[in-house]
């Protein structure tokens, strides 16, 4: 998805007329730090917060849809916020036909309603614990 935030930069330096050197001082770094973000869009998951704010500006995209683009965020976590009963019944039909309810008792649709809203509510926690996790692991390993 990097790689879209990337190409609306590039789109919008081409609309406006903007050289390499217009675009990395719109977005506070160095034209030699643009160009390598330009090669591999990966690396806008590293900005500070306050190069993404000058991104999202510069593409006049929202900051948490620059967030999103660089993995910052995942869209289901924006979802969970915005529509919680309807992050909750998608992340039960997830926990429904995977491998957790294999070899359960009682199948998860005959469970009473609140349980079922618990068990949803716990496995929203646990994906969300595994994917603050995993950006733990790569933030890590780019510091390395």
């Amino acid at each position: 998805m990097a790689a879209h935030l990337r190409d609306a930069i590039v789109e919008r330096a081409v609309t406006r007329g903007h050289s390499a050197a217009d675009v990395a001082r719109t977005l506070g770094m160095s034209p030699g730090h643009w160009y390598r973000v330009k090669k591999e869009p990966h690396r806008l998951a590293r900005l500070t917060l306050e190069r993404l704010v000058a991104v999202s500006a510069y593409v006049d995209w929202t900051r948490v849809q620059a967030m999103v683009a660089v993995g910052w965020v995942q869209q289901s976590e924006i979802d969970q916020i915005v529509s919680p009963a309807a992050a909750l019944k998608d992340a039960f039909r997830r926990l429904e036909r995977g491998a957790v309810a294999n070899g359960l008792v009682t199948p998860l649709a005959m469970a009473a309603e609140d349980h079922r809203m618990l068990m949803a509510r716990l496995f929203v926690a646990a994906e969300g614990a595994q994917i603050r996790a995993a950006n733990l692991l790569v933030a890590t390993a780019a510091k390395d």
